[in-house]
């Protein structure tokens, strides 16, 4: 069933019977990696449920977009959607009601893979909706410098390096690369930075010291790295200034075999996973040329939505191939053409007028998006909650809130920790996967990007 909310909203939420005003309670659940709603998210939803009488429960991790989330007592990892689940089980919330946001562009039709191939499987309802909502791009737009003007993309001056290659947290495809441009000599042609350790004793990396910062060593922690506010590094922004292009590597760099060697980008085969970060939006919003290592297609994906790429200053066929380290070797040649090129010739190629053309024009498409001139939207998360607003009673939480109830320590006070606790949804889980054993509780919290 679908119900078209008749407001002048086109928003369809699927499975809800809503009332003639349209006000009912919802639980609007801002949910994080913090350990907090990866052991406790069923405690949390039923002390929120019940102190709001929502009827309708909206679980907001679009901040993320990994399948996996965390492992069990037994080192299996739980998929997102066994954890929200489980915990609706737990906190005795109807599935049905549930709208869960993610932050993976192919959420919706990944949740069908999800529930022809489990879900049916073990016979428990449909979530209400499974909703792809774009969360970094107002980050970016609201809370970062906005340094678009003070970039030259006239070709003004020579620049000293090709490209920059910015890296904060420790990932194997960010590391892969990286090997492949120091195997390469191409290192000495980009601003680059690697900011957390790999501790790795690979051959590969002999020669290079960690961590790896800009000159001034101001940054040299990635915990301590947060481009999301106005006060950040200025090194860090006039950096852009000393290369033409930004090679960008995503948390998320499409469907890799399970092995935690890509953890962030580790599922099953049937479900997919692009993910838009502050990585690929801050060259957007900056004006910058981009080389995108993010998943197979994504690149397709952004010029559905109206943003330009470069396939006129070098071959962008690597977006159209699956294979990882095929793809890397295909980044590194372009970079490497693009290395061997005299620098004038270079400057010349990256300043010509179509090239601006398509800078200010991304920037103008980013700027639509944020400002949903006219409803001009690409799953905007704050449009989506503006909808919620109109159209329901909205009791909103968030880890802030949870801490400024003491909400954990009243659990560390009245709660046993049970990592051995079964649930219907898990015995049924167990009999389609038995290596889970009953339980999908959370046992070993783990971090973001």
């Amino acid at each position: 069933m679908v119900t078209t909310i008749s407001t002048g909203s086109q928003v369809e939420i699927p499975g809800f019977s809503l009332n003639s005003n349209m006000k009912e309670p919802v639980l609007h659940l801002v949910v994080s990696m913090h350990p907090m709603f990866q052991k406790h998210l069923d405690i949390v939803i039923k002390h929120y449920v019940a102190k709001t009488n929502a009827k309708y429960l909206f679980i907001d991790f679009s901040s993320e977009a990994g399948f996996f989330i965390f492992k069990n007592v037994y080192g299996i990892r739980v998929s997102v959607l066994d954890w929200i689940y489980n915990a609706c089980e737990l906190a005795d919330f109807p599935i049905e009601n549930v709208t869960f946001m993610h932050g993976n562009s192919k959420l919706e039709e990944s949740y069908e893979q999800w529930y022809e191939n489990v879900g049916a499987k073990i016979d428990v309802p449909k979530l209400a909706q499974a909703k792809f909502l774009n969360t970094w791009d107002d980050v970016v737009n609201s809370a970062h410098v906005d340094y678009y003007e003070q970039i030259d993309r006239e070709g003004k001056f020579i620049k000293p390096y090709v490209y920059t290659f910015y890296n904060g947290a420790d990932r194997q495809h960010r590391l892969d690369l990286l090997k492949k441009l120091s195997k390469n000599n191409l290192l000495k042609h980009g601003v680059v930075t690697y900011l957390e350790d790999p501790k790795t004793n690979d051959p590969e990396l002999d020669g290079l010291e960690f961590p790896i910062m800009l000159p001034s060593g101001s940054d040299s922690n990635h915990y301590d790295v947060n481009s999301h506010k106005k006060d950040v590094n200025p090194e860090f922004l006039y950096s852009h200034n000393w290369a033409y292009l930004d090679v960008v590597t995503e948390t998320i760099i499409g469907t890799q075999p399970i092995g935690y060697r890509y953890s962030f980008s580790e599922a099953p085969e049937w479900w997919q996973t692009t993910f838009y970060t502050e990585k690929i939006w801050r060259p957007i919003y900056y004006g910058r040329p981009f080389i995108l290592l993010g998943a197979p297609g994504q690149l397709a994906e952004l010029k559905q939505h109206g943003y330009e790429t470069f396939d006129d200053l070098w071959s962008e066929e690597y977006d159209n191939i699956e294979h990882l380290g095929t793809r890397i070797n295909a980044i590194t040649y372009e970079l490497e053409v693009l290395s061997k090129l005299d620098k004038t010739k270079l400057n010349k190629k990256m300043s010509e007028s179509v090239i601006i053309d398509k800078l200010e024009h991304n920037r103008q498409v980013f700027n639509l998006q944020n400002d949903r001139f006219q409803g001009f939207s690409w799953n905007n998360r704050k449009y989506f909650i503006d909808e919620l607003k109109t159209n329901f009673t909205v009791h909103y939480t968030d880890l802030k809130q949870v801490i400024e109830d003491e909400l954990e320590k009243f659990i560390s006070l009245s709660v046993e920790e049970n990592y051995y606790k079964e649930t219907e949804y898990s015995k049924k889980l167990t009999k389609l996967f038995p290596k889970y054993n009953n339980t999908v509780m959370c046992i070993d919290p783990i971090g973001s990007e």
